[in-house]
């Protein structure tokens, strides 16, 4: 598997980023000027998605100083298993006065442009060899679906775990 593309808008000092590795890349650039940044972005989806951290734990704090917009995004494709699976995630902060912390808006996951999954307003629309016809609730907000999602495909959908329907 590779990372054939990632997306970063509103994290630190990126706004509106795309970066395309290629097998083998060398980053340069001014001290302050997002190489680090990159990074970290990668590292906070992945604690948030695989480790399965708290959204509000991760991404306090990391909005860029001078956007002023409350929606932080990120974007990860990966080619891998004869296909591309791309993942989205949306980061939405409270306004600065405001008590609430940041929370997952949204997360899309989808494979060669179909949908897996979508997740938004507590709900988890699952798609393709998933069955089930309700969506999932999924009400913490704060952490990810993915991390549960291949025991909820087995709950729901018995043995057909196929991405290629």
């Amino acid at each position: 598997m590779m990372i054939t593309r990632i997306y970063v808008d509103n994290f630190l000092c990126l706004g509106n980023f795309e970066f395309r590795p290629k097998q083998l890349n060398l980053l340069l650039g001014e001290n302050g000027s997002g190489k680090t940044s990159l990074f970290f972005a990668v590292k906070l989806v992945r604690d948030l998605v695989v480790l399965g951290a708290s959204a509000a734990s991760l991404f306090a704090f990391k909005k860029t100083i001078w956007d002023r917009r409350d929606l932080q995004s990120f974007e990860l494709e990966i080619e891998g298993l004869d296909g591309t699976f791309s993942y989205r995630l949306e980061i939405q902060h409270p306004p600065r006065e405001a008590p609430q912390k940041p929370h997952i808006k949204g997360e899309y996951l989808d494979f060669d442009g179909r949908p897996l999954f979508r997740y938004g307003g507590g709900e988890v629309h699952l798609s393709m060899t998933i069955t089930r016809r309700e969506p999932f609730s999924h009400s913490n907000r704060s952490t990810a679906f993915f991390p549960t999602w291949s025991r909820r495909i087995r709950e729901f959908d018995g043995s057909r775990t196929s991405l290629h329907g």
